[in-house]
């Protein structure tokens, strides 16, 4: 992207300064453009060159003869842009030195990384003090009291849907506690004559079973 964007920024000042000096713009116009693509290249090799001299016992030099070589370009082209009177409408950039950049990057997320690990370390899921406390929130022994803004702290509901659902909502519970007191089964059990054998037992039993079983069926559905 740097490469790109230098090239751009040359173009347009030489064409800028052409006005001035049209010579002088093409001089430096391919001077600048040399660097560029050396300047390129050299990104490049700097990344080849460190990462061979990581290797125990290698030791390289690539990049010293193209450092030389941009230099001398450098001083040429300035000394032709102050010789001309040049004007620089748009400042090229320099290139990054990738494995600078990648120490960069990760020394930042290192540093995010012992952030994290250490905002968490003080952290123990087995300390009460760390654990949420929900006894303060409703219980099934003591229900929660929601209390509104209005008259005699009502709360007030403008929401058709949420006003609908609540009247389906009373209505479902009357009428289930209508069902539970006028509903609900009478269990009559009546049988005359003594128990004289453990026989009788038995069949007293089994008859009452079925007295159950008939009385249960013929309840409202969800009443015991």
């Amino acid at each position: 992207m740097i490469y790109v964007y230098n090239m751009i920024a040359i173009i347009i000042n030489a064409i800028a300064n052409a006005f001035n000096d049209p010579v002088a713009a093409i001089q430096v116009l391919f001077y600048d453009m040399a660097v560029n693509v050396l300047g390129y290249f050299q990104s490049i090799a700097k990344g080849v060159e460190d990462l061979i001299n990581k290797i125990p016992g290698v030791q390289v030099d690539i990049t010293s003869k193209v450092d030389d070589l941009i230099g001398g370009m450098k001083d040429k082209s300035k000394s032709i842009k102050d010789a001309s009177g040049w004007k620089e409408y748009v400042k090229p950039l320099d290139y990054l030195n990738m494995t600078d950049e990648a120490k960069k990057g990760y020394k930042g997320g290192k540093g995010i990384e012992d952030g994290v690990s250490k905002a968490l370390s003080g952290l123990n899921p087995n300390d009460n003090k760390d654990q949420f406390d929900f006894s303060k929130f409703a219980t099934d022994g003591n229900p929660a009291v929601i209390q509104g803004k209005g008259k005699n702290k009502a709360v007030k509901v403008e929401n058709e849907e949420d006003i609908e659902w609540l009247r389906k909502l009373a209505e479902r519970d009357y009428v289930a506690r209508i069902s539970q007191n006028t509903l609900a089964p009478n269990i009559y059990v009546d049988f005359s004559g003594p128990i004289t054998r453990e026989a009788d037992v038995n069949g007293v039993a089994a008859h009452i079973g079925g007295i159950l079983k008939e009385q249960i069926a013929t309840a409202p559905e969800g009443v015991n």
